[in-house]
């Protein structure tokens, strides 16, 4: 599933509300056998290729979420990022979720206020 962000600076609740309202569901009707992450992390806040801002918590969120399709087999395969620090943050705390905190660990650190009208408006795009 690709979500297309039409902005810069993109956060975590954002990011939780694309995978609460499209990228879950989806998987979930799609009912994998096994999830296969490709894992960024140029996605970190104040990593500049990547122009988005999630924080370490968010990646764990979104690890533990991941890990209730499939029966929990998840794999994780580390692939970018540019800022040596948000790589071992995001990645310690993916691999804390997988090793079973749950969900609302993580949901305590996630940043942004509210889901933007234009966040809104690119899910739903995914759906037409």
């Amino acid at each position: 599933v690709n979500v297309p962000w039409p902005f810069p600076g993109v956060t975590d609740v954002e990011y939780k509300a694309a995978f609460d309202f499209t990228v879950l569901p989806i998987a979930e009707e799609f009912d994998p056998q096994l999830v296969l992450v490709s894992a960024g992390f140029d996605s970190a806040d104040g990593d500049l290729i990547g122009d988005i801002c999630l924080s370490s918590e968010c990646y764990g969120w979104m690890t533990s979420k991941l890990k209730q399709l499939a029966g929990g087999k998840v794999i994780l395969s580390l692939e970018g990022g540019y800022v040596p620090d948000n790589i071992a943050e995001g990645f310690d705390r993916c691999m804390q979720a997988l090793l079973g905190a749950p969900a609302a660990q993580f949901e305590v650190g996630l940043k942004g206020d509210c889901v933007r009208a234009e966040a809104l408006s690119a899910l739903r795009v995914v759906f037409e």
